[in-house]
């Protein structure tokens, strides 16, 4: 079983106890290794001074000195990975952001949404006397004082 099923957290504590239990038993190597393995994933680690012997810590910083400049690099690397993750975090927002605006544009322009009905009707009412046109729009109670009042009205003859 790797170590990649481990958080990177979790990493450190492994390779701090397997560093530590290394020089407990006497192998200095080995806990090099592990010490090195530790400072590669978090190269500003300090071990805690109330828990850790001070001859293991000695070890600890002198592997921290024997590679320092590598150390440095791998910094550097954190800070450029860091700063790629706030900037894919700052467009993932405005993203984000942008979607959002236009999901509001959107539900705003569908509130908005007039419908209008186009009703077709036959020509023929034109050319029929004053007020039958009224009939077909359901109008009949107009249509029906248009056809009195036309027929009252309407020259003799």
């Amino acid at each position: 079983m790797g170590l990649s099923n481990f958080t990177e957290a979790q990493r450190v504590e492994l390779h701090k106890y397997a560093g530590l239990s290394a020089f407990n038993l006497g192998d200095a190597p080995a806990a090099e290794q592990h010490f090195l393995q530790l400072l590669r994933l978090n190269p500003d680690y300090v071990l805690d001074p109330f828990a850790v012997p001070p001859p293991a810590i000695k070890l600890f910083e002198e592997v921290k000195k024997k590679n320092a400049d590598a150390l440095n690099m791998i910094r550097q690397q954190i800070a450029i990975r860091e700063e790629q993750a706030r900037r894919d975090a700052a467009e993932a927002e405005r993203r984000k952001k942008r979607e959002d605006d236009e999901r509001k544009r959107l539900d705003e322009l569908s509130r908005n949404v007039q419908v209008k009905v186009i009703e077709k009707r036959s020509l023929l009412p034109n050319f029929a006397p004053f007020g039958v046109g009224q009939f077909p729009q359901n109008r009949t109670e107009w249509g029906v004082v248009f056809a009195v009042t036309e027929a009252v009205l309407a020259p003799p003859g």
